[in-house]
């Protein structure tokens, strides 16, 4: 297995961090990293710092917004977008699994875990929660994407399934945790993921548009082959426990993922991060 992050300069800091606890937790796989926007000497200075700092196997890549697939108003639309190109990439370059966590988690555990899951058969590894449905009586809870693709089908909305998944209802995954099997069927869904892309619409142009077109590729799979594939997503596991993806930096869970503004104001992370990077 191998890791792949990636950040701006605006996410330094807590990519490093994040690097750096991977290695601290006795993690050697190669670590991945794209510095996204970089003009070529901060490439290279930077690599320098990454290797310092962290050490073992680091490779780097040098993405940059004029790369996207069409061109977009702005840079965070090719942050968010970008990544499943490099997913594909990465994963057909070798026969290794993929581990991507976004820059600012911090992992506290040794990832064997994740290898093992994915070593037993499932294609994905992310995390489900638990939504409230407000499109249709029953269930009340979506509690992953599977009941989410038959709420959709159950009650007739296909047409509006591009509406839902852009809902409080639609986000039943969070993705700061994100392993990937090195399979033929991973890289279809994946592929059918870049497509969306293909077809961006100016409705994708908000955040957290990355993790609707994961769902919706998941949910366009499932409907076209009835077949639901194997997957670990830590259902209805609460946060505070979660192995992972814990937003709350609860003390019993193994890897958390700073979201929204928590990065720039919750002290407990923050403080983890400047600990780290010293």
């Amino acid at each position: 297995m191998k890791i792949f992050t990636w950040t701006d300069k605006k996410y330094l800091n807590f990519c490093l961090a994040l690097c750096k606890s991977i290695r601290l937790n006795g993690n050697e796989q190669e670590i991945i990293i794209d510095l996204m926007d970089f003009e070529k000497q901060d490439f290279e200075n930077y690599q320098n710092v990454f290797r310092e700092k962290i050490g073992g196997e680091l490779r780097f890549l040098r993405s940059d917004s004029s790369m996207f697939l069409r061109k977009e108003e702005s840079k965070d639309e090719f942050y968010r977008n970008h990544r499943v190109n490099q997913f594909i990439e990465l994963l057909k370059e070798d026969s290794r699994d993929l581990c991507t966590f976004g820059a600012n988690g911090i992992v506290r555990t040794n990832l064997k875990f994740i290898e093992n899951l994915l070593n037993e058969g499932n294609l994905f590894v992310f995390m489900e929660r638990s939504r409230d449905n407000r499109f249709s009586m029953t269930p009340e809870k979506i509690e992953g994407v599977y009941e989410l693709a038959e709420m959709i089908r159950d009650n007739k909305l296909t047409n509006n399934i591009d509406e839902i998944i852009q809902t409080h209802s639609g986000r039943c995954v969070l993705l700061g945790t994100h392993a990937i099997k090195n399979s033929e069927k991973s890289l279809e869904i994946l592929r059918l993921w870049q497509n969306e892309l293909k077809n961006f619409k100016d409705a994708y142009r908000k955040k957290f548009c990355d993790m609707d077109f994961f769902v919706k590729s998941l949910i366009v799979d499932y409907y076209s082959t009835n077949k639901k594939i194997k997957m670990y997503t830590a259902k209805n596991i609460p946060q505070v426990v979660n192995p992972l993806c814990d937003c709350t930096f609860s003390d019993y869970s193994q890897i958390w993922f700073a979201k929204g503004d928590s990065k720039f104001r919750d002290k407990k992370y923050i403080n983890v991060v400047n600990e780290l990077i010293k």
